[in-house]
């Protein structure tokens, strides 16, 4: 229930036109994104930020995409590049 809890208030959160920076893998993340874009039908686009040596972003991208949600996937050192747009 916890993790439901999260998801709802989360997802209260993002609104349509968002570009959202993520870091490495989370489940409640990933549960997060996919609830808004598809109970919710918000669309919005997620940066995922990842490095080495686990490269655990890879999932949340490979998730988010077979979804249908834009996604963009970064490593680290260009991070700062990117948050000028998020």
């Amino acid at each position: 229930m916890a993790v439901e809890g999260i998801v709802f208030y989360a997802c209260s959160k993002i609104n349509d036109g968002d570009v959202i920076v993520t870091y490495g893998y989370s489940s409640v993340v990933e549960a997060t994104f996919l609830f808004a874009a598809g109970q919710q039908n918000k669309r919005f686009h997620v940066v995922v930020i990842d490095s080495f040596p686990r490269f655990e972003g890879r999932k949340l991208l490979e998730v988010l995409s077979k979804a249908g949600l834009p996604c963009t996937y970064l490593l680290i050192s260009a991070a700062a590049y990117m948050m000028r747009g998020a």
